[in-house]
């Protein structure tokens, strides 16, 4: 399955997102597991250039949860729970195993 901007891709497993297209990029953030996020670009070899929004800690930064994740950012979807905020963020994710991720819906 191939990725087109505009996209929405799940991610599956917890990806670190770059700076740019390679392993030797500095990481923006880290995207948790069953976080969506959006493909802003055609692929680049084995890399993509995402969007994400969700939900960051303060005892946590740069680890991005959704609204998903039931032990973390639940709280913070209702309000609850200090320290936490919405967050956005834009990188390269790797598309280097079909097992990291899905698209869930849009161009594919």
């Amino acid at each position: 399955m191939n990725i087109s901007p505009g996209a929405q891709v799940r991610i599956l497993v917890r990806l670190n997102m770059r700076e740019r297209p390679a392993v030797e990029g500095d990481r923006v953030c880290t995207v948790q597991a069953g976080v969506l996020v959006t493909a802003l670009d055609a692929p680049t070899g084995a890399w993509f250039k995402a969007r994400v929004r969700g939900w960051e800690h303060d005892d946590h930064p740069g680890l991005v949860f959704s609204e998903a994740s039931a032990n973390a950012s639940i709280q913070a979807r209702r309000g609850g729970g200090l320290g936490w905020r919405q967050v956005e963020y834009t990188g390269f994710l790797s598309m280097g195993n079909p097992a990291w991720w899905t698209v869930e819906d849009g161009p594919q």
